[in-house]
């Protein structure tokens, strides 16, 4: 056997023995007993529609199977990861062929595949359950006039698809407790947003942020219908995202050592390779994790009447980051053409080395037994954390927002250019000592389905009608 072909048959093996489960819970014994598992595919989108609407639903659908106490989950991610390596392996099989064998390497039974379109005026969104050789088990269709009904529309499905996916008379019996948990449980009303103690949303100040269910605090910035949060996401919030949604997120990420930095098994974002406390900022997330966190906010705090109906999470935009660091762009164009094109400011101000406390970069501090000797640090320039630093540990900027300089990248909402390859990361983090690479207007660029120990990100709330492109 070709001994390329002989690596990629072991990878797909190791691929499949490490697949972490998305969610293992139980809602009865009968249910759980001969748990399957299932695979979601991310939803096919018009391309006429936002591509985040595609994301959203899949997000949705992964956190009501996952709490459905019914299936162990296994994401699009994971699924592409072991079917790109069989067409490999296997050059001649077809697409079909090589999807059926990445399931079956898996151990997947069951595999949703959604889509949607716009016809006229309304959105129409189809999930199918396929079995193990593709033929379709269930499905479900259902049409909306708004985007905002998108969301409620996935959630009303879910339960129909996940008793779909189940042999028939375990479907019946699950649709039945479900029926008989909701008839039991009293009836709640949502409070409207809160307008005392923490401060509401629409009237958040520097001096009287906004404070979420989190303890997550929001600034206003200059010319922007959004709120900032004042620190990067810290690794506390994200555990609270994790627990609730019992998201996958794998076991392995780039991480830094003497032979530079690899995709290493064994971290993740709670072992990145040095140590973290709850109010250090998360990293080994990867724009989809990003994304996912701010949507699960949304739905959770939108129930529990913290934000309102039209008041949502997400990841910031390039200009939006740049006004909330002080830079001054020309609106609109690719973030690609405005990458360093103004060459004399940095989060500090325009002196360079940065004075010392200025933030979490790669001063002297940062050679530990794990860095490269070949590796830069800037010159002269020391603070005490040679990873990262808990949230908060350096100054604020005139806007009251902390580390908008170093600690962890951030990921931003947009495409980096038009070949729509990698998301846009701004801000730098504690391995960057070039003065270039520290520049206010450098942007970094990344696939967002990379995890990282030098990659975070930071969320902010529209409040005032803004969207995301």
């Amino acid at each position: 056997m070709h001994l390329t072909r002989m690596f990629l048959l072991a990878s797909l093996a190791v691929l499949a023995a490490t697949a972490a489960p998305a969610a293992e819970t139980n809602l009865s014994a009968s249910t759980s007993a001969n748990k399957l598992k299932i695979g979601i595919m991310k939803f096919e989108v018009d391309p006429d529609l936002k591509p985040g609407l595609g994301t959203s639903l899949y997000n949705i659908l992964v956190d009501q199977v996952a709490n459905s106490a019914v299936f162990t989950v296994v994401d699009w991610e994971q699924m592409e990861k072991v079917q790109k390596l069989v067409a490999q392996a296997q050059p001649n099989v077809s697409p079909d062929d090589a999807r059926k064998m990445a399931m079956h390497q898996l151990g997947i039974e069951k595999v949703y595949v959604g889509s949607l379109a716009k016809l006229g005026s309304k959105y129409h969104l189809s999930v199918k359950v396929l079995n193990l050789d593709l033929t379709i088990a269930a499905s479900q269709k259902t049409s909306v006039a708004t985007e905002d009904d998108l969301e409620r529309a996935i959630e009303e499905l879910a339960p129909a698809l996940i008793a779909g996916a189940l042999p028939r008379q375990e479907g019946e019996k699950y649709l039945a407790e479900l029926k008989a948990q909701k008839a039991a449980s009293p009836q709640t009303t949502v409070a409207p947003p809160s307008t005392s103690g923490t401060g509401s949303a629409g009237s958040a100040a520097k001096d009287k942020p906004f404070v979420n269910s989190l303890g997550m605090k929001f600034v206003p910035v200059p010319n922007n219908k959004v709120l900032f949060s004042v620190w990067e996401t810290r690794v506390k919030d994200f555990e609270a995202f994790v627990e609730a949604t019992r998201r996958d997120m794998g076991n392995s990420m780039w991480v830094v050592g003497t032979d530079g930095w690899k995709e290493r098994g064994g971290y993740n974002w709670q072992k990145p390779g040095f140590r973290q406390t709850p109010d250090h900022p998360v990293v080994g997330v990867n724009w989809n994790d990003a994304v996912a966190f701010c949507e699960w906010l949304t739905r959770k705090e939108r129930k529990e009447g913290k934000i309102s109906p039209n008041q949502s999470y997400r990841l910031p935009t390039d200009e939006e980051w740049s006004e909330a660091v002080g830079l001054h762009e020309d609106p609109g164009g690719l973030p690609k053409d405005k990458d360093r094109k103004i060459g004399d400011q940095y989060p500090w101000g325009r002196s360079w080395p940065p004075p010392r406390g200025a933030g979490n970069y790669a001063g002297n501090e940062a050679r530990t037994d794990t860095w490269h000797s070949g590796w830069k640090t800037i010159e002269g320039y020391s603070d005490e954390y040679p990873r990262t630093a808990p949230v908060g540990s350096f100054e604020a900027n005139e806007l009251g927002l902390f580390d908008l300089g170093g600690n962890a990248w951030e990921w931003c909402e947009d495409w980096y250019d038009g070949e729509q390859k990698g998301r846009v990361l701004r801000g730098a983090s504690w391995d960057y000592g070039d003065s270039a690479l520290l520049l206010s207007s450098y942007r970094l660029r990344n696939s967002p389905v990379i995890r990282s120990a030098f990659i975070g990100f930071r969320c902010v709330l529209v409040v005032g009608g803004a969207s995301s492109g």
